[in-house]
């Protein structure tokens, strides 16, 4: 009975690990998709007024940079696993940039 008590606490311990791991990926696929709709806008802005391709660059990455900040420090308590956090911001980071340099060109 005792052996049955400890798996099933084990179970239930790996279990919040796993919601831990869910909240902290969630997080970032928002501050993902927020800051590739950031992007979009910043393409079609382009689109719309073609010389002021490397000030809006710099301005997408400037505002990309300023809303990960306040993102991060509004849900820095809900954060259980900050590296799965990290890894998919910077996935994000990278691909919003390069496309930025590719529909800027």
């Amino acid at each position: 009975m005792l052996i049955f008590l400890i798996l099933f606490l084990q179970v239930i311990v790996y279990i919040l690990i796993i919601i831990n791991l869910i909240e902290s990926f969630i997080y970032g696929l928002l501050a993902t998709g927020i800051m590739l709709a950031i992007n979009k806008v910043v393409i079609t802005i382009f689109l719309k007024a073609k010389q002021t391709g490397v000030g809006l660059m710099y301005g997408s990455m400037a505002a990309k940079l300023l809303f990960l900040s306040i993102f991060t420090l509004v849900i820095q308590t809900d954060l259980q696993k900050p590296v799965i956090y990290c890894s998919i911001i910077l996935i994000g980071i990278i691909y919003s940039n390069l496309n930025t340099i590719l529909k800027l060109k």
